[in-house]
Parts: C-alpha cells; structure tokens; sequence
C-alpha cells in the first residue's frame, strides 16, 4: 500500500463466512481495534454457501483496504488467497475452521479473535511462500489454484474432503 495514503480513511475488510464465526463478537473486537489504531469503520464481506468466499474476497480488494482479514477455515482462507494472487494487501487470518491449517502452521491461537484481531490491526507483516498448481481438467481446459499449506488430488483430497468436524478435534489434540 502506498504509505501517503490518508490515514482517516485507512480500513479493513473482514471477509467472513457465518456459519463459522460470531459476526458479533468479531465486529466488537474489530470496533476496539479501530478505536485503538485510529482506523475507519472496517467493511465487511460474508461468504455465501454457494461460493466459499471468492465473490467476497473480490468484493473486499475493490474497496481498498490496509489490510483483509479472513475469519473462516481453510477453504475460505484459499479462496481469498487465490483472489489475493499479485495483490500488495496484506492478509491476516482469525482461525475459526475445523482444520486451520495456515493457522496452526503460523501458530496462531485458533479461535482467539481478540489476539487475532489486534495483529491483524497492527501493521506488521511477515511473508509466507505461496504455491501455484496448473491442471487441466477432461474438458482440457486448464485452472490454477493457488496454495499455502499443502496441495493434494485423488485420495487426500476426498479425505480432507469428507473428514468430519469430530474427527478433526480429536486428531487436533493427539501427538504427531
């Protein structure tokens, strides 16, 4: 971001997606880190059932933010990600998804909006590696797909897929 941008109209994006997170409670946390920083008022962008975040996510780059933040599980933090390919804002994660795994490999605090929040607020960046597959599906058409934990096709992409909310807690806790 240009660093003579007016800093009364600095702001965030929360991209959000519902049926994970506390709209409330993250827009209180958000409220303070806005009065704290001297922030404008933050936008907010949810995700829809429909579409894991990407509308939102490009939505939440067209209104210019300092900074996006993703509260969601890994497929909306993906999402967002590949709308973020090339962009200079900075993305900060408050991990509220069942796996969190940009999270935990960062480790960060799941489920911990305040700390969360406050980093997110706070301006300092680190960066991460960002990883980009081509593939050409039966129609031979090709997609990219952008990744920052891991890549998978055939059978761990069905177990990530089908893996239950329950299965992940008890896994999360045993020793690796």
């Amino acid at each position: 971001m240009p660093e003579d941008l007016d800093l009364r109209r600095r702001h965030a994006a929360v991209v959000y997606n519902p049926r994970a997170v506390s709209v409330d409670r993250l827009r209180a946390e958000a409220n303070e880190q806005e009065r704290r920083h001297g922030w404008a008022p933050t936008r907010w962008f949810g995700t829809s059932p429909d579409d894991g975040g990407r509308s939102a996510a490009g939505r939440a780059i067209s209104s210019i933010p300092r900074v996006i933040v993703v509260a969601g599980g890994d497929g909306t933090v993906r999402s967002v990600i590949e709308e973020l390919e090339g962009s200079p804002i900075p993305l900060a994660l408050v991990p509220v998804g069942t796996g969190s795994l940009l999270a935990r490999d960062l480790g960060l605090l799941l489920g911990d909006v305040a700390t969360c929040l406050a980093a997110a607020f706070s301006g300092q960046e680190r960066a991460i590696d960002m990883g980009i597959a081509e593939l050409e599906g039966a129609d031979k058409r090709r997609r990219r797909h952008v990744f920052v934990v891991m890549a998978g096709i055939g059978l761990d992409a069905e177990m990530a897929q089908s893996t239950s909310a329950a299965a992940s807690v008890v896994s999360a806790g045993s020793p690796m």
